[in-house]
């Protein structure tokens, strides 16, 4: 498994500038061996209200250097069970 697997798709991730160990739902754009491209509509939202915007002729991408990422998150096939709801 490799994160450009998933480009072009949503995942999850966790960047203390995003709100800390909070995961966040983006979209991968871009993978490069320093870090990562995305996209997001909270990130839209907040770089749009921090210069007084209520759109743009662009979409926002922004790039991430995996030093600054906590952990990334992404669905694979398989059935998900939570062991306690099974008295495992």
């Amino acid at each position: 498994m490799q994160l450009s697997d998933y480009f072009d798709q949503e995942i999850m991730l966790a960047i203390p500038v995003l709100g800390g160990d909070v995961p966040q739902r983006v979209k991968l754009v871009g993978v490069e061996p320093g870090g990562i491209w995305v996209q997001s509509q909270s990130l839209t939202t907040s770089l749009l209200e921090s210069v007084g915007a209520s759109s743009a002729p662009v979409t926002p991408t922004l790039f991430f250097p995996y030093g600054q990422v906590i952990f990334v998150s992404v669905a694979v096939e398989g059935s998900a069970l939570n062991e306690k709801a099974f008295g495992v």
